[in-house]
């Protein structure tokens, strides 16, 4: 029995403005460089279908929404589009921030009408304390974390939990993606003065396997990765190629490192991985996410700002299917400029393009702000809307409709409690 419930209106207008290192495990090696990015150094969900022509323009859709539910707080959204309905699949956890509770998934209706309709469905797993959700062949897939921080592979996430098995690398997640009868993961734990990331695989009918690269950090680790052809693409935060992160001083990681995996075999177990691309930061990387591309995908990255007078700029490269980035020889574009990204960001296919939302402190208060790039890296307008009373305090998504002409963000906020924050910007031009 789904339960819908009406959604909270909040606003009113929003604002406008317009060679590396190869590494391989049973697979052959590729060619990778290093790029110097402005203020740092670059060194050698999704709607992914055939592109149209790029937005020019966007606006914001009034009102911004509240997202209700059956419980007294809802955090942790996370977004995919239903190829059958073109509408929003939207998982959540109802519990305030650092508690456990139940994960819900629910069907959201944004595109199709605005203030959107939720459904609410049955819940999928209980006593969960964090989770990640990202494409896999057949919807969206996942990795658990429940309150005695045990981590657990969903191979299929929603509308229905499906072989969710335990014993995976790490406390904390980070990432999960899958291909026809293979995923990709990984998390992290925290063993301090060290955070030590592990990534894994999982393939049907066999036993998880270890994958490079595993390494340690003194600052925080951030992964991702999506799926590419036969295989997936992914970035890392490590620390520098020239030093041990797991010395007894230990390092920060300020170099963005792609990986390519690859399917061996249907008999084989395991991936083969491929380190290819990097881009080196001159201070520790803050935020990083990706968002697929028809033939690879988008990186979006941040230093942390902690030798910066303002928050330093995020930063995109496109990848192809090798992880390599293109053009070659090409730097980072800076879609959100110095001191306008002050915390969480998320990123949402556009077909060979992305939209990338963020949050910014301002003088008048918190604000969301939308951009979108072009295949060929064109940059839109900036296109913001104040949080109203849904104040953002964790994490931020952001999806495209199946014809590219709309997005919805989502993100975790305070009211009275924990709540999603909704809103949806609609193609002008």
């Amino acid at each position: 029995m789904m339960a819908r419930a009406a959604l909270v209106l909040l606003s009113g207008l929003g604002l406008s403005a317009c060679s590396a290192r190869s590494s391989l495990e049973g697979g052959s090696g590729g060619a990778g460089s290093t790029t110097q990015a402005t203020g740092a150094s670059v060194t050698g969900s999704s709607s992914t279908g055939t592109p149209l022509a790029a937005c020019k323009q966007w606006k914001v859709r009034e009102p911004v929404v509240a997202l209700p539910t059956m419980a007294l707080s809802a955090r942790a959204p996370e977004m995919h589009l239903d190829g059958a309905s073109g509408e929003i699949d939207l998982t959540l956890i109802e519990a305030n921030e650092g508690s456990a509770g139940v994960l819900r998934a629910g069907r959201l209706t944004a595109f199709s009408t605005w203030p959107p309709d939720y459904a609410a469905g049955a819940g999928l797993a209980g006593n969960i304390l964090d989770y990640v959700a990202g494409d896999g062949a057949d919807g969206p897939v996942g990795l658990l974390q429940d309150g005695s921080t045990q981590l657990s592979l969903a191979t299929k996430l929603s509308p229905q939990l499906e072989s969710m098995f335990q014993q995976t690398p790490g406390n904390v997640p980070l990432f999960a993606a899958g291909v026809s009868g293979h995923w990709l993961y990984g998390g992290f734990q925290h063993v301090p003065p060290f955070d030590i990331l592990d990534v894994g695989s999982y393939q049907s009918g066999s036993l998880e396997q270890v994958q490079k690269p595993t390494t340690c950090t003194t600052s925080r680790v951030l992964a991702a990765a999506v799926p590419a052809g036969n295989g997936f693409v992914a970035a890392f935060a490590l620390p520098n190629s020239t030093i041990d992160g797991c010395g007894p001083n230990g390092a920060p990681s300020t170099m963005v490192t792609m990986f390519r995996y690859d399917v061996i075999s249907e008999q084989a177990v395991g991936l083969s991985s491929t380190e290819t691309d990097h881009v080196v930061f001159g201070e520790p990387i803050g935020n990083l996410a990706m968002s697929r591309t028809t033939d690879g995908a988008w990186v979006f990255m941040q230093a942390d700002g902690s030798t910066s007078l303002t928050p330093p700029a995020v930063l995109a490269s496109r990848i192809d299917q090798s992880a390599i980035i293109v053009p070659i020889g090409s730097t980072p574009v800076p879609i959100a400029p110095d001191g306008a990204a002050t915390g969480a960001f998320g990123a949402a296919s556009l077909g060979d393009g992305a939209a990338l939302a963020w949050v910014s402190e301002t003088s008048t208060g918190q604000v969301v702000s939308v951009r979108t790039i072009g295949a060929d890296s064109s940059l839109g307008d900036i296109v913001s809307f104040p949080t109203e009373e849904v104040f953002l305090t964790g994490q931020i998504r952001v999806i495209a409709s199946a014809n590219q002409r709309s997005l919805v963000v989502a993100w975790e906020g305070a009211v009275t409690g924990t709540r999603i924050g909704l809103a949806r910007l609609d193609c002008a031009l």
